[in-house]
Formats: structure tokens, C-alpha cells, sequence
């Protein structure tokens, strides 16, 4: 990856390094879903197991890759636990700290729906994660890939 842009020259830092190590963290905080990040560790455990066979029969290249691959998908697994999404649906796993109330008024800007109301349950902390109302909210896409954009560009800054 490093060297389509250049090869480094003489007295020059070769940051292939810096991405091989940052690369699958990277990965994971963009691609996070528990479901997808599942499926790469299982691929990884399949390459661990079998490497030598895929050598023979023409997938060395993924035995060569097997830690990276797994790291890949140890971070999308992690961060997708995070985000709470499991092939790209909320997963609610411990609840949620807020409730709906239906306030029985009409919406005026959809069609027989009614307006609803949300309270948040006093001492109620999220153990861990993002908690799932956030997708149901008007704002669900927004708020959602904000974060997730935003913890990508301040880790690759970092």
C-alpha cells in the first residue's frame, strides 16, 4: 500500500511500518460490525488451520497475510461491539437506558403517525457500547456516522 504512492528514498523514514501496525485498527474503527468482523476471524482461523493446503493450491497469499487478517477482523469484531451492529443492524444487547412514550398526538408531517416522547432512566449507565435508541432517533445516520467518522480521522491523526 506504502509504495504505490512512492518508494521511500535514501535517508527517508519507509512508513510501511507505522501502517502495518496501524492498519487493522484503522480498519476495524471504519468497518466495525460484530457480524462481518466475525467472519474475517473465522476466514483467519480457516487460513491458521489449513495454510499449508491454500499454499498448494494457489491462496498463499493469505497464509502469508493470516495475522493481518486476523487482527483485521479482531478489530471490526471490537469496534463493532462498540457500535452495536451486527451486519449492519443495532444490536441491543444489555437494554437501553431510555424509554418511548406514545404521546397520543398526531404527526402532522407524516401521515397517521403519532409524536413520540423519550425519557431517560435516572442512574441508568450503559455498560458498555453505544446505546441502541440511537437508532431510532431522527438523527440515527447522522449521530451514528458522525461518531464513527470522527474517531477514524482523530486516530489516523493521531
Amino acid at each position: 500500500m506504502v509504495n504505490i504512492f512512492s518508494i521511500p528514498k535514501y535517508r527517508e523514514i519507509n512508513p510501511a511500518l507505522f501502517t502495518v501496525v496501524t492498519f487493522p485498527i484503522q480498519f476495524g474503527i471504519m468497518f466495525g460490525d460484530m457480524g462481518h468482523g466475525g467472519l474475517w476471524l473465522i476466514i483467519a482461523l480457516f487460513v491458521f488451520t489449513n495454510g499449508k493446503m491454500l499454499t498448494k493450491i494457489g491462496g498463499g497469499a493469505a497464509y502469508e497475510n493470516r495475522y493481518l487478517i486476523l487482527l483485521m477482523g479482531f478489530f471490526a469484531f471490537y469496534c463493532g461491539s462498540i457500535y452495536n451492529e451486527m451486519f449492519s443492524i443495532p444490536f441491543d444487547l444489555w437494554g437501553t437506558c431510555y424509554k418511548l412514550y406514545d404521546t397520543g398526538v398526531e404527526d402532522t408531517s407524516k401521515a397517521g403517525a403519532t409524536l413520540w416522547s423519550i425519557s431517560r432512566t435516572e442512574k441508568c449507565y450503559y455498560p458498555y457500547g453505544m446505546d441502541p435508541k440511537w437508532w431510532i432517533t431522527s438523527n440515527d445516520l447522522v449521530f451514528v456516522n458522525s461518531f464513527k467518522m470522527k474517531w477514524a480521522v482523530i486516530f489516523g491523526v493521531a
